[in-house]
């Protein structure tokens, strides 16, 4: 995909804003969206809806701008809300924890293309470390 390919879009009608992310979510395109959402919320926008429907592509930078927005949110004494995710969106939110703190809730199977089957990440120390190494 194309950065020409990415589009964003705010409807601003306070209290709430609906931000609205077509394309990959990465370190180019976070910092328009992070601005526009800013934007809104100086317009008096506490309440942000995000529509990532339409999210390819979303990486570790993607993801710390939603952390962000909801905080700043909640220190607007608002809140941030997904309304909708992408398949991809809902996998990464999955693997970190976060579903349930951006409502995302059960990955619906039809969209993922999965029977629902979770996933187990294990965290086990290396063997090649040494015993008295923390």
């Amino acid at each position: 995909m194309d950065i020409s390919d990415f589009r964003s879009v705010v409807r601003v009608d306070p209290p709430a804003a609906v931000l609205t992310v077509v394309g990959e979510l990465d370190a180019f395109t976070t910092l328009q969206v992070r601005r526009q959402a800013y934007d809104a919320v100086a317009a008096g926008c506490a309440d942000l809806k995000v529509d990532l429907s339409a999210v390819t592509f979303i990486d570790a930078s993607g993801l710390g701008l939603l952390v962000r927005l909801r905080r700043t949110a909640a220190d607007s004494g608002g809140r941030l809300e997904v309304v909708a995710a992408s398949a991809c969106v809902r996998r990464l939110c999955a693997l970190l924890g976060l579903t349930d703190v951006f409502g995302l809730g059960r990955e619906p199977s039809q969209a993922a293309g999965r029977t629902g089957t979770v996933l187990t990440l294990l965290r086990t120390r290396p063997r090649w470390r040494r015993a008295d190494i923390a």
